[in-house]
């Protein structure tokens, strides 16, 4: 057992070295720039209510021909266009199932060439992206690099931009749990460890860092930089605690009813 637990720790630390192996002198412009041009989207979180919601959701996106980013592994749910990655430690668990999960990739283009060759086989192209200090200042600039401080999700919401997007929906983004613990049982649809070296306080700690603290802050950011630069502001398909942007007009939960019985 304990070699077991030292080899996968070992797996683990050398998929983070690799990716800070990769040096990036010029954030180069993205090969997805308008790929997508007057089209609809729609961006899959990884909360609970996708798996509530699913079968609205699938259908919802049919029927509009919605093009679709999943992050992480949302494609065990949801078949997508795109999945996309930021997290080395995510990428290294999930990053191999998007050859049979969606038809392409959005990697973050921090990963190093030998950690992409390692965990992706699919189709992909890489986000171009900057790590800002502070969430209020996420924006795209005319080259379609993206600035952002944040999650995966609340990225590909952006690269959604960068694409060329009408209007985009989001599903599964639930933000912190207004009651009890923020486990990884609380927060995903499946129960994914993560931070496993951490004690469980530690561990809510960080994820209330995240969810209550900065990405609130990162959704507002995206709907004001949409709002000023005269786009269309993203709308949540399912309740969301990060702010005001679920709307239940659009979803007919009347199909996951029939889906439960």
């Amino acid at each position: 057992m304990m070699r077991l637990f030292k080899r996968g720790f070992t797996f683990v630390l050398g998929a983070q070295r690799d990716s800070k192996s990769r040096r990036i002198r010029v954030m180069p412009e993205p090969n997805y720039l308008n790929r997508h041009l007057g089209r609809d989207f729609l961006i899959l979180g990884a909360g609970p209510t996708l798996k509530t919601h699913i079968n609205a959701i699938k259908i919802f996106a049919e029927k509009r021909n919605l093009v679709s980013i999943g992050t992480n592994n949302t494609y065990e749910l949801f078949y997508s266009d795109y999945v996309g990655f930021t997290n080395r430690y995510r990428f290294s668990q999930f990053g191999l199932g998007v050859k049979t999960g969606a038809r392409s990739a959005l990697l973050s283009i921090h990963f190093s060439d030998d950690a992409i060759a390692r965990f992706c086989t699919a189709p992909h192209d890489l986000v171009s992206w900057k790590q800002t200090s502070e969430p209020r200042d996420c924006s795209i600039n005319s080259r379609g690099v993206i600035a952002h401080y944040g999650s995966v999700g609340s990225l590909m919401i952006l690269v959604a931009y960068v694409m060329g997007a009408n209007n985009i929906f989001i599903a599964g983004m639930d933000g912190a749990p207004p009651e009890g613990k923020l486990t990884s049982e609380s927060l995903h649809f499946r129960d994914i460890p993560y931070k496993v070296h951490l004690s469980e306080a530690q561990q809510a700690e960080k994820y209330g860092y995240w969810l209550k603290g900065v990405l609130p802050i990162t959704y507002a950011a995206i709907q004001n930089w949409a709002r000023e630069t005269g786009r269309r502001e993203f709308i949540s398909l399912t309740p969301t605690n990060y702010g005001e942007y679920f709307d239940p007009e659009f979803l007919d939960l009347s199909s996951d009813a029939l889906l439960e019985c």
